[in-house]
């Protein structure tokens, strides 16, 4: 298909549908003891969506993505036929299983949709080639569909290949997650990246993603790899949104992304990118962006970190977040052309409501809303709701960085960072950028019933030679400090960079209970002094117990003394452990770690040395006035 001549596209020519329901829009038609056959709800879902089309008079042929929510994705033959998908060109689709509402209950199927006006003789679909899936059907190929309409693309839900998965839906075996989660993610990006370089564009283009997962695991799972692979290789973090639902595909998949981007076809974005910079949502935009700025259109997502208060006093936390994000890019709640409400727990709908009046006004109409219950939200455990907004500020400059570091000033000034103005995420992304590296704490503890946990923890470090006493900091109620306030003992494993990766899988938020040694494949060795075990092929391990807990800030301090260390005899030289030889693994920031392979030593000065009289280290003056 020939390329269409550029278009310049303003914020009036993309049309957000909300949802749209097979039936009246009530909360008790929502849900149904009564099972309608999903294609006859399919049929009247798709004349909705026609009728909503023609209000603005708009065709099928004008969509540029459909987002479709179901109760069963084994259903998705009978949808495949209701939508004709052999035959109708549809543009990116999305087809998502979200967890039912009760026992006995059927969600009834819903979709929103993006349409711009002229887009059936402009729009571009490409899809990757068909994965190997003869033993599912055909009907698969829809998860890898783009559309792109002048220099918006639009990426349907990618679903990675299906590894293997070998018990029953929901939950796949623990031990089988981490190595899926990553084959699956790799496989992702990869179609990602095929399907963005199909319609002429980059992973760098991309302004919103949504990330759809199987599995909790929430800050350290899947949807950390998509945002931390996105800022590691764009240097940017588009707004984003993840959530888990019940299923990705009709397959065994974990994991799933659909995304928007913003490539004009002239190549011209990065030249307007540079030449007008827009203000940042974030002063730490570079590690907490979340609003980004392209043709015309605001893009923003949010939660409450930890999930603090209810649903309600969440929504209305969230959207002043969301508030100062749009003014940041001069935009306004009455800007706001459409929202996307995730909930925890159904029935949350009109609390939502009653906070979204507050923040559009009692004289501004609701914008059009998507509301879905799932099943757990994404980047902070706990949270009841996160919110996505797309709105058309009226200064918004094409594609920038939302970050202040490309200015010319940013290059000499220093940043004046007041940690008071900043909130708990950003404090935390500030404060492990600075403090680095950190060494690592390879916690392995047990429970009073026996079963073993191992996590790593970076906030680490010896506080004591007489007597030895190490500490560590948990900074969330996980299993390690319940065992450790249980049984009194843990152990202090030492990663070096072979244990690494194994390290990186145990840091995984699995469902409490789980065995970290067996997801991680890693074995055991008995200790000598604690019951927990030490893990096997550690170079360095501690034994301790319980000396002292500490509740400072947001973490507990967990204080132990050191009974044993295990040190093998091949990183032992002259009477200490050999960094060279142990090549330890600190923690940086975000998904960044880092190896202590170049080791050099630095001496005093003659002179120094002379006026420091080579004292001893302990017991000693530091100098001849006796100050330290």
């Amino acid at each position: 298909m020939a390329s269409p001549e550029p278009l310049d596209l303003t914020a009036s020519q993309l049309v957000f549908l909300g949802q749209i329901y097979a039936g009246e829009e009530t909360s008790e038609s929502r849900t149904t003891d009564v099972h309608v056959p999903v294609a006859e709800q399919m049929l009247v879902l798709l004349w909705r969506l026609g009728a909503a089309l023609t209000e603005h008079e708009l065709t099928f042929e004008d969509l540029l993505r459909l987002r479709l929510f179901v109760d069963d994705l084994d259903e998705l033959p009978a949808i495949a036929r209701a939508m004709n998908l052999e035959e109708v060109q549809w543009p990116a689709v999305s087809i998502i299983e979200l967890p039912v509402a009760g026992r006995g209950e059927r969600a009834t199927p819903t979709l929103d949709a993006v349409a711009a006006p002229g887009a059936h003789a402009q729009r571009q679909l490409r899809h990757v080639a068909a994965l190997d899936r003869s033993a599912k059907g055909s009907e698969m190929t829809i998860f890898h569909r783009s559309a792109r309409f002048g220099p918006w693309v639009f990426l349907s839900a990618i679903s990675a290949v299906d590894v293997g998965r070998t018990s029953a839906h929901p939950c796949p075996p623990a031990h089988t997650v981490p190595q899926r989660i990553g084959e699956e993610a790799r496989v992702l990006f990869t179609g990602m990246e095929e399907l963005l370089c199909e319609q002429g564009a980059e992973l760098s283009d991309v302004v919103k993603v949504d990330s759809w997962l199987t599995f909790p695991m929430r800050d350290y799972g899947p949807l950390a790899e998509v945002r931390e692979t996105l800022l590691d290789r764009t240097g940017m973090m588009p707004a984003s949104a993840g959530v888990q639902v019940a299923r990705v595909s009709a397959g065994d998949e974990l994991l799933a992304c659909e995304a928007i981007a913003f490539a004009p076809l002239d190549g011209g974005a990065e030249r307007r990118h540079d030449s007008e910079p827009a203000p940042a949502a974030s002063r730490l935009a570079r590690y907490y962006a979340d609003a980004r700025t392209a043709g015309g259109y605001a893009f923003t997502s949010g939660e409450v970190p930890d999930g603090r208060g209810s649903a309600q006093a969440q929504a209305r936390e969230v959207y002043e977040r969301l508030r100062s994000h749009l003014a940041a890019h001069d935009a306004s709640p009455t800007d706001v052309v459409q929202q996307t409400v995730f909930v925890r727990r159904a029935g949350e709908g009109d609390v939502i409501a009653a906070a979204a009046r507050e923040f559009y006004g009692a004289d501004t109409p609701i914008p059009p809303t998507t509301l879905l219950t799932v099943a757990d939200i994404g980047f902070h455990p706990g949270c009841d709701v996160e919110i996505e907004l797309v709105a058309t500020p009226t200064g918004s400059a094409p594609m920038p960085d939302d970050s202040p570091m490309n200015d010319a000033a940013a290059t000499t000034d220093p940043l004046e960072l007041d940690l008071a103005a900043l909130d708990e995420r950003e404090r935390y992304f500030l404060l492990t950028s600075v403090v680095v590296p950190r060494p690592i704490a390879w916690v392995s503890t047990l429970a009073p019933d026996g079963t073993r946990n191992l996590a790593p923890y970076s906030y680490f470090n010896a506080c004591s030679a007489t007597p030895p006493i190490v500490h560590f900091t948990s900074t969330t109620s996980r299993d390690s400090l319940a065992n450790v306030k249980a049984t009194g003992e843990f152990v202090v494993n030492v990663v070096d960079e072979e244990l690494a990766p194994a390290m990186r899988v145990s840091s995984a938020a699995l469902y409490s209970g789980e065995d970290e040694f067996e997801v991680a494949g890693l074995q055991t060795v008995p200790s000598r002094t604690v019951a927990p075990p030490r893990v096997a092929g550690a170079k360095v391990a501690l034994e301790c117990r319980l000396r002292q807990l500490l509740e400072m800030g947001e973490g507990t301090m967990v204080f132990g003394d050191v009974l044993h260390i295990h040190v093998e005899r091949s990183v032992w030289r002259d009477g200490r452990v050999d960094p060279k030889l142990l090549r330890p693994v600190g923690r940086l920031s975000a998904p960044y770690f880092a190896t202590v392979s170049e080791v050099y030593s630095l001496e005093l000065p003659e002179d120094v040395k002379r006026r420091a009289s080579d004292y001893t280290i302990r017991g000693c003056p530091a100098g001849p006035g006796g100050s330290a």
